[in-house]
């Protein structure tokens, strides 16, 4: 369904099975909206409009990748899915791009504790426990540049053996944003020497290496990267780099609570 009115427009669908409307005007992507069916989501688009000034052209806008309006396989409404209370600590995009493969736990279920206990991702149902210990912050990378915090910070919920981990992601995302397009194989070289104060020894094949792929496919998810393959990404996989801007937030007001 597609909505033309005078200075937007309102494309409106399912993506995944789940009722979505998108905003754009001058092929920029303004914001997403979910609902109980396609009408909800629209209506709830309508009124976000109602309460907003009337968007201005820019010239210096920079219009959001075809894959973020586009349906497509695994891109779920973030409240879809139930995420672990820690991640709600930090802004979730309007959709999550799940990777391919067996769900390991209900969508709407059996994530409501932090920690690695469950063996369960903090968000996709179909991963186990990453080596990440916190996810990318979207407004974050918008405001500093960087999708991370350089250290731990209030956001990072892990135990002290992976909460210096966040020093991994903050290097990963520093060089996918500057390099355009990594693969994990080509930076974990450059990676463990950035964290070398912290993780040297043993720590640099069982916990850095592992973090660098798991920061790269969290990126992914949170629509911050792009990846040719949907699932099975590997060493040699490349990602390319999503501008912040671009990523719609979720209104906290639409999140499923876990």
């Amino acid at each position: 369904m597609t909505i033309e009115l005078d200075e937007v427009t309102i494309s409106a669908g399912l993506v995944d099975g789940s009722p979505i409307a998108v905003v754009l005007s001058g092929g920029e992507t303004l914001f997403q909206t979910t609902g109980e069916d396609v009408g909800d989501a629209v209506d709830k688009a309508r009124a976000r409009l109602a309460n907003r000034h009337a968007p201005r052209a820019s010239a210096t806008a920079v219009p959001a990748p075809a894959a973020m309006v586009a349906d497509g396989p695994g891109r779920v409404a973030s409240g879809r899915i139930q995420v672990q209370p820690r991640t709600r600590r930090i802004p979730l995009p309007a959709v999550f791009c799940l990777e391919a493969g067996r769900e390991l736990r209900p969508r709407l279920s059996g994530n409501a504790d932090d920690g690695i206990s469950q063996g369960f991702h903090q968000v996709d149902p179909t991963r186990k426990s990453p080596m990440t210990p916190v996810m990318p912050n979207i407004a974050r990378a918008r405001a500093s540049g960087n999708a991370y915090p350089a250290r731990p910070d209030e956001t990072v919920v892990s135990s002290a053996a992976y909460r210096d981990l966040v020093m991994v992601s903050h290097a990963v995302y520093a060089l996918l944003k500057e390099r355009g397009a990594v693969c994990a194989q080509d930076i974990e070289g450059e990676v463990a020497e950035r964290v070398s104060s912290r993780f040297a020894g043993t720590d640099v094949a069982n916990k850095v290496r592992p973090c660098v792929l798991d920061t790269l496919r969290d990126l992914r998810l949170f629509g911050l990267a792009t990846a040719p393959v949907q699932g099975g990404f590997r060493r040699t996989t490349p990602f390319h780099f999503v501008d912040p801007h671009t990523v719609p937030l979720a209104d906290a007001t639409e999140t499923t609570k876990a």
